[in-house]
C-alpha cells in the first residue's frame, strides 16, 4: 500500500460528507476516505451526489467527541505535521480504530 497523508484522509472525509449532503463527518467517512485514497473505491460508488442547489447549514461540518479525540490523538502521533504520511501498518491500525469509534456526533458540543 502506498503512503497517504493523514490530512488528505481528513479532507477527503469532509468531501464525502459534502458529496452526500451531510453536515456531520462520521468515522465511516474517514474509513471510506482511506479506501478512495488507496484506489479501493471511488466517490461514484457512494451513490449519487446531493445537488449543490440544496441548502446546507453554514458553519462547517460537525464531528462527534469520540472521532475528534481519535483524530487529535493521531495528529499528535504523527508529529503534528501536515505532510505526515500513514504507512501500511498505520493505515491498518487507523481502519481498526475507525471501525470501533462510536458515531456520536449528535451528542457533540
Amino acid at each position: 500500500m502506498p503512503g497517504i497523508r493523514f490530512t488528505d484522509v481528513l479532507i477527503t472525509a469532509n468531501a464525502i460528507a459534502a458529496y452526500l449532503g451531510k453536515d456531520t463527518i462520521s468515522p465511516e467517512y474517514l474509513g471510506r476516505a482511506l479506501g478512495i485514497l488507496l484506489n479501493e473505491s471511488s466517490l461514484e460508488k457512494l451513490g449519487p451526489p446531493v445537488s449543490p442547489l440544496v441548502t446546507h447549514p453554514s458553519g462547517g461540518s460537525t464531528v462527534g467527541p469520540a472521532l475528534r479525540e481519535l483524530v487529535q490523538r493521531w495528529w499528535v502521533e504523527l508529529g503534528e505535521e501536515p505532510l505526515a504520511e500513514l504507512g501500511e501498518e498505520q493505515q491498518k491500525r487507523l481502519r481498526i480504530e475507525l471501525e470501533s469509534c462510536p458515531d456520536d456526533a449528535e451528542a457533540g458540543p
